[in-house]
């Protein structure tokens, strides 16, 4: 073997001396998408680790965990790739699968040629060699756009408050779960007088607003879940919305901090995305087996379930069919295209006049909008 070929056996991380040799060059994007996916690999490493946890494993907060805590990379076998393969198929969507996927084949492919401590790449050698049909299309097709009657039906279906208040938020404002699970009490400005805590001060001058703040999770170990947005926006509030959350609020735990959590679980801890999308997803199916109302379940990974993500479609696709500047979808998405920047980069009186104008609503008579 020449000098040239020789192996090296890099200390720590492999996955990361991957990283810092082969993404010097590559697009931020990239970089990001591989970073992203090292540490959700990471995260459910820690979890078969010993890592002593309460939430789902995709929200572990890396930086409590030590390498003692951690299975290392470099001894993951066949059966742990699979294994990771499986339960990342039951969190995620299908591109979040295949992208997590594909960098964890490069990165193992490249090792196995440049280093002693791995032989062979793994997750190669399932989706490649076995054939495994584990991971979800990554190509999604688009997901049918129910009728607002139906809307209406799945919104009125949730009888209790904090649900109420998160489906509505999630089908009025096209949000994300993450974004709505790293809301804070400070980001509702409510105009009633059993509402009097300390508004965050981007909505200090806003009446009966809420406020969604570029993604905390990394710089805050309390939350659970990202959002996945760099930005900053300001929404109105309706009149149905402003009822379900003086309804929620008059049940919730007295608080003792304007920056508590807006929606607690049933510990009292910071409601999680994973937390969401479980609870939409049962109750989908609960509503599809009934056959009492509209089909909202139709199988794992399909476009059509309702789901957190199925309502950024569907809302987002109620104000496109509506607002005639696409500027004003874009702010309302958290969207930083070119036409946010230009035309919406500040919240005023006219976008908070086009949003309620044009907000779709779930508890007033059944009529033709």
């Amino acid at each position: 073997m020449s000098v040239s070929d020789k192996k090296t056996n890099p200390d720590g991380n492999v996955l990361w001396y991957w990283y810092q040799n082969t993404n010097q060059y590559t697009a931020e994007a990239t970089n990001r998408k591989h970073k992203d996916s090292i540490k959700r690999f990471e995260r459910w490493l820690a979890s078969k680790g010993g890592y002593q946890h309460t939430c789902h494993w995709s929200d572990i907060y890396l930086d409590n965990v030590s390498r003692e805590q951690m299975i290392a990379p470099r001894d993951i076998d066949q059966n742990d790739a699979e294994a990771f393969l499986k339960d990342l198929s039951d969190a995620f969507s299908g591109n979040t699968q295949r992208g997590t996927a594909s960098t964890l084949t490069s990165a193992y492919s490249w090792l196995a040629s440049k280093t002693e401590p791995i032989e062979d790449d793994p997750f190669g050698y399932v989706l490649d060699v076995e054939k495994k049909d584990i991971l979800d299309s990554a190509n999604s097709r688009d997901a049918y756009i129910i009728p607002i009657e139906d809307a209406r039906y799945y919104i009125r279906s949730w009888n209790r408050p904090r649900w109420s208040c998160v489906n509505q938020i999630a089908a009025k404002y096209t949000r994300r779960a993450g974004g709505i699970s790293n809301l804070d009490l400070e980001d509702v400005n409510i105009d009633h007088p059993a509402c009097q805590w300390t508004v965050h001060s981007d909505i200090r001058h806003w009446d009966d607003h809420i406020l969604f703040r570029a993604d905390k999770a990394q710089s805050d170990p309390g939350r659970k879940s990202g959002n996945k947005t760099a930005t900053t926006a300001i929404y109105p509030l309706d009149n149905e919305l402003k009822q379900s959350l003086l309804w929620y609020l008059a049940v919730r735990p007295e608080p003792q901090s304007s920056e508590e959590p807006l929606f607690f679980d049933t510990e009292y801890s910071r409601l999680s995305a994973q937390s969401i999308c479980k609870t939409f997803t049962e109750r989908s199916k609960e509503i599809t087996e009934r056959n009492e109302g509209p089909k909202c379940w139709y199988g794992p990974g399909d476009d059509d379930n309702i789901n957190p993500h199925y309502w950024r479609h569907w809302s987002t696709t109620w104000y496109e069919d509506r607002v005639a500047n696409g500027g004003l979808v874009d702010y309302l998405r958290g969207d930083t295209g070119q036409g946010s920047k230009a035309n919406y980069n500040q919240y005023s009186d006219r976008k908070k006049q086009q949003i309620l104008e044009h907000m779709p609503k779930f508890f007033e008579p059944f009529i033709d909008d």
